[in-house]
C-alpha cells in the first residue's frame, strides 16, 4: 500500500501522534536523517517533503492502522498517544507485531495533577482518572 508508493529510504518509521507537542520535535530529526517517515494525524495535513507522509485517521483504531501499512512492517514506531491501562493492554501486542522497535513516549502530563512523589505504587494515569470521572472516550 503506502510502502509501495514511496521508496528508496533505508528505514520506515511510524510516528503516532506526531503533530503533537513532543512529536513535532522528533519529525525534523527523522526526516533530515532521510528516513521514510509516516505520521498519524486526525486532521488533514500535507507534507512538502518526499520522505514524510501524513496518514489521516484515528491511530487508536488498530484496523485503520493495519490498513495503512499493507503487507509491510515498520522498522520503528514512536508512539505519543495517550492510553489508559485497558487500551494499552488491548493493543500493545499488535503494535509490537507491526515493528522491529517500539518506543512509547510520554510526559509528566500523563499523570494529571498529583502532589508528592511519583512512584510505581502510588501513580495513577490521567487517562484512567478521566475515564472514571468524566466518561472520557
Amino acid at each position: 500500500m503506502l510502502f509501495d508508493q514511496i521508496g528508496g529510504y533505508e528505514l520506515k518509521i511510524l510516528v503516532m501522534g506526531g503533530p503533537g507537542a513532543m512529536g513535532m520535535y522528533l519529525l525534523p530529526y527523522l526526516t533530515e536523517s532521510n528516513y521514510d517517515v509516516y505520521v498519524t494525524s486526525r486532521s488533514n495535513q500535507e507534507s512538502k517533503l518526499k520522505n514524510l507522509t501524513y496518514l489521516q485517521g484515528n491511530a487508536k483504531d488498530l484496523n485503520w492502522l493495519k490498513s495503512q501499512m499493507g503487507d509491510g512492517k515498520f522498522d520503528a514506531i514512536f508512539d505519543f498517544m495517550m492510553y489508559n491501562v485497558s487500551e494499552f493492554t488491548e493493543r500493545y501486542r499488535a503494535l509490537l507485531d507491526m515493528t522491529n522497535q517500539y518506543f512509547y513516549i510520554s510526559s509528566y502530563r500523563a499523570y494529571g495533577e498529583q502532589t508528592g512523589e511519583l512512584s510505581e505504587e502510588n501513580t495513577r494515569l490521567k487517562s484512567d482518572m478521566l475515564d472514571e470521572h468524566l466518561g472520557y472516550q
